[in-house]
């Protein structure tokens, strides 16, 4: 099992914690890059773009964590 399947969802809260500069509960485009370069994600610019447009359900330009968390627990439990 490599490090994306091991991802916990406590784990993505410290890491998505982490990321949200602010301190919002929301992250951005830039830092939705900046996680999944820390969860090891090997993705061309134009992937995250379309995958951070997916899970940014109203288009307001920015991801809470339930939503990232929901995402990434689902696309990696159909990889894995």
């Amino acid at each position: 099992m490599d490090k994306v399947q091991e991802m916990s969802r406590d784990g993505l809260l410290r890491i998505f914690e982490r990321f949200d500069k602010d301190g919002d509960g929301s992250i951005d485009e830039g830092e939705f890059g900046e996680i999944l370069d820390a969860l090891g994600w090997d993705s061309p610019p134009e992937v995250r773009s379309l995958e951070f447009a997916v899970i940014d359900d109203n288009a307001d330009g920015e991801v809470e964590f339930q939503e990232f968390a929901e995402w990434w627990l689902d696309r990696n439990e159909l990889s894995g």
